[in-house]
């Protein structure tokens, strides 16, 4: 009995234990911009938003993650391209949400949300969630709250292994 209250009482959601009895909505994360947008290796490139690869930055602490998507230059594939694709092409999003779910995989006490930028105007919908399909991640995926009306917890996310949240913007 011992041993699982200390398991208990050192379990951590995103990193404090604090933060797993609050609902999603609750939580305040670090997100990042264009988060696949690289400043090229000449550290000049205008357009470059991020100075660490998708990995990094969740190895550092971000939780929140903008991944702006457009059309693919082949058919039923999307890109994430910023500003637009003649400027940064950051490949396909399967590509991205293959990273996100391999450090998912072994960061099971974490809680992601990815947005998606222009995913209205500029890519298909039947491509953006066959990416989501293609790359496994969709396991993680949280229904939508809309049969509830409330969100769950950190903890409650975890223990169900949704832990990943999308928004389409």
């Amino acid at each position: 009995m011992q041993l699982v209250l200390v398991l208990a009482a050192n379990k951590k959601c995103n990193g404090s234990s604090e933060l797993c009895s609050r609902a999603f909505n609750e939580v305040s994360h670090i997100s990042t911009h264009a988060s696949f947008a690289m400043v090229d290796s000449s550290n000049s490139s205008l357009p470059g938003t991020q100075y660490k690869n998708i990995k990094q930055q969740l190895e550092d602490g971000v939780r929140g993650l903008h991944l702006d998507i457009y059309k693919g230059s082949t058919a039923g594939s999307v890109n994430l391209c910023f500003p637009d694709c003649s400027v940064i092409n950051g490949g396909t999003l399967a590509a991205t949400l293959e990273i996100v779910k391999a450090w998912l995989d072994g960061n099971p006490n974490e809680v992601v949300t990815i947005f998606l930028d222009g995913a209205e105007t500029t890519a298909d919908p039947a491509a953006v969630e066959q990416a989501f399909v293609s790359s496994g991640i969709d396991t993680y995926m949280l229904p939508s709250k809309a049969e509830t009306g409330k969100w769950p917890t950190l903890e409650k996310m975890i223990a169900d292994g949704t832990r990943l949240v999308v928004f389409a913007e």
